[in-house]
């Protein structure tokens, strides 16, 4: 039975550092935010020249007040990387007298030649700090929500499990507000852990372009019978990030030529969340950096 112990720690931004101590909502199912929809709020559409892809925020602490986080994005490295410019556009969601609207935010990934973001040495993760409008409307996520070792011993991960996956295939929107699709499928691959010892998995789920970047969670509500009392855990942890799509690649020899043929399995390959939480470790890093040493005016 999958069990969920650690509280999910969901806040409410309102601003471009939000507080962490302030507006934590919770549902009546365990005390505790329901993460599909929270995913939801929180996974957006990136589009730049030469690149499509999807992105979800999160908050990091800043160094001088850790109770505040600063917006920061998180997508594959290559979603990033594959854009040309200077520039991107996110496609968030604002809030504006109780209606939600669409609003393109246009956002600085490059100086020059230089990216904004930092990558993981050896996966395909990339994060960076965004500024965003005061009035998006997001349940700001924390690395806390993410799975490590421990979680996938305890919770029992195995293949076959089935995932949550959010995400933009080829572009396409839920609705016209620029909400995600969201879809299932089952981990199809083994062994799991450790995690940044094999760095990804595999889930049985067709994606296109655009699925890039989106999250993989596992949502599941249990009931857990103690005696004569019955009562609902709630199994929520973001698990890693789509990556790519897996390919079988043939080698064919002839007679006068070689070549080499891809064929697309269906399959998506999905980065684990512990690169992930790195990742916006390395982040969090430069932050610390750059207060510690600012620039000379």
């Amino acid at each position: 039975m999958k069990r969920c112990r650690t509280v999910l720690c969901v806040l409410l931004g309102a601003a471009v550092v939000a507080s962490a101590e302030t507006n934590a909502p919770r549902d009546a199912v365990g005390g505790i935010v329901e993460l599909n929809t929270t995913l939801m709020r929180a996974t957006y559409r990136f589009e730049a020249p030469g690149s499509l892809g999807t992105i979800f925020v999160i908050g990091v602490p800043t160094p001088d007040s850790p109770a505040s986080l600063r917006y920061a994005l998180v997508t594959a490295a290559h979603v990033l990387e594959h854009a040309q410019g200077e520039k991107a556009t996110l496609h968030v969601r604002v809030k504006t007298e109780g209606r939600i609207q669409r609003l393109p935010v246009p956002i600085q990934i490059r100086d020059g030649d230089n990216p904004r973001w930092v990558r993981h040495p050896k996966a395909d993760v990339a994060a960076m700090l965004i500024t965003v409008p005061s009035n998006i409307d997001i349940d700001l996520l924390t690395p806390s929500l993410f799975a490590d070792d421990a979680f996938y011993d305890w919770a029992r991960i195995h293949p076959g499990d089935e995932l949550f996956a959010l995400g933009f295939p080829l572009g396409a929107e839920a609705n016209d507000l620029g909400y995600p699709i969201l879809r299932t499928g089952a981990i199809a691959s083994y062994p799991l852990v450790p995690t940044r010892t094999n760095e990804t998995f595999l889930l049985d789920l067709e994606i296109r372009p655009g699925n890039s970047g989106g999250p993989v969670c596992l949502y599941q509500l249990n009931r857990m019978v103690e005696k004569d009392t019955t009562k609902t855990i709630n199994t929520c942890r973001i698990m890693g990030l789509i990556s790519q799509e897996k390919v079988f690649t043939e080698q064919m020899k002839g007679l006068y030529e070689a070549r080499t043929e891809q064929h697309p399995i269906n399959v998506a390959q999905v980065v684990h969340a512990t690169l992930i939480v790195d990742t916006v470790g390395m982040l969090a890093q430069t932050l610390r950096k750059s207060t510690q040493h600012p620039p000379a005016n």
